[in-house]
């Protein structure tokens, strides 16, 4: 059974009008009436082609006709045999001689390999499908033709379906619990498959890359340029450190960058803040005023007046108040508690001397008595 597309002599992308122009000239060909000679054979052909063109010229069943295209033109009771290159023999060395672009040649050999599969793959690709990366030559360039190459057949997947390997046939289902199930073993069958072949040529593009003297020199390169390139940056520091310790020697302190600048500006700073805030030392002896509040000595009164006016002095001045009154209270009840126990000492001792007075009348009155 031929793909109707195929029939039809169209793309699987052709318009409705393309498909009804093509069918018109295939019919007026293989109409019997116009092959009395050929009868039989044309009776065949336009069949055929009455049928494509009844299938794709209704939007519905073309629709559905693409959907399970594969499955119909190579399912279970198709005439279709998978001719798919066998490529183990291809991971022997023994398959080619050197490496150079001679028919026996590494390049030769390998490349007509990878074109057979590329153009197996094509037949079920969209009409606008990927296009397969070329394995080039022993000339090729590393960037243009090998990297893509390598990058393109490293992550393969098949675009083959496999339906040819479906063990039943969904149309002899009884229900449709029992296609489903069909189908899903279908299913399983068909992407094992797939799985093995993705397997099979990612491990030979594997086998061919590592024995590919393009790759090798690419990596030589690779690394003779990060061996220069370390050299470089090894140079380029030890000529820095070197103007570094020149420059270092050749040295001279900035006006700016003087020490005795900073101090004379910051003497000057200090002094007019004193002439506006007053002095504050910490050594309070002498004559002077000191706030005790904030715990500063002022030298002059005036000085001493500003201090008492800040906002920071009133704040400190306050809590100050409060400290000594707090102070003065528990000094006041500590002093209570100290009368208290004066008291009951006083009483303690009264009652004890009482006591005492009472044993000694005791026993001086048994003395006169044993007499």
């Amino acid at each position: 059974m031929r793909c109707y597309y195929e029939v039809l002599a169209v793309p699987r992308d052709a318009t409705d009008e393309e498909i009804k122009k093509s069918y018109r000239k295939l019919a007026l060909k293989y109409h019997p009436d116009k092959n009395p000679e050929h009868l039989e054979e044309c009776v065949e052909k336009f069949r055929e082609v009455q049928s494509a063109y009844d299938v794709l010229s209704d939007q519905q069943e073309r629709a559905w006709y693409d959907k399970n295209r594969d499955r119909i033109l190579m399912g279970v009771g198709s005439d279709f045999t998978d001719e798919s290159v066998d490529v183990m023999p291809y991971f022997n060395p023994s398959m080619y001689r050197g490496f150079g672009d001679d028919a026996q040649g590494f390049y030769a050999i390998y490349g007509d390999l990878f074109q057979k599969i590329s153009t197996e793959d094509k037949k079920y690709l969209e009409p606008e499908g990927e296009e397969y990366p070329q394995f080039g030559n022993s000339k090729s360039a590393y960037d243009e033709v090998v990297h893509l190459f390598y990058g393109f057949w490293q992550s393969y997947s098949t675009p083959k379906p496999y339906y040819w390997l479906d063990k039943y046939d969904i149309k002899d289902a009884p229900n449709r619990k029992v296609q489903r199930m069909m189908e899903k073993e279908n299913k399983k069958i068909r992407e094992a498959a797939k799985k093995q072949r993705n397997e099979v040529i990612r491990q030979l593009c594997k086998f061919v890359r590592k024995r590919d003297k393009r790759v090798h020199a690419y990596k030589e390169a690779l690394q003779e340029k990060d061996k220069e390139r370390k050299h470089l940056v090894e140079q380029k520091r030890k000529e820095d450190l070197k103007k570094r310790a020149e420059a270092m020697a050749c040295y001279q302190e900035q006006e700016w960058e003087k020490t005795e600048a900073l101090e004379k500006d910051y003497n000057m700073l200090e002094q007019a803040i004193d002439s506006e805030y007053g002095e504050d030392l910490t050594d309070n002896s002498g004559s002077g005023h000191y706030c005790e509040a904030c715990s500063k000595f002022f030298k002059t009164e005036k000085s001493y007046l500003n201090h008492t006016k800040s906002k920071k002095h009133k704040e400190k001045e306050y809590y100050f108040r409060l400290s000594l009154q707090e102070l003065t209270n528990l000094e006041e009840d500590s002093f209570d508690a100290q009368d208290l126990i004066a008291e009951r000492d006083k009483q303690s001792s009264s009652k004890v001397e009482s006591i005492l007075e009472d044993n000694l009348s005791t026993i001086n009155l048994d003395g006169d008595t044993s007499r």
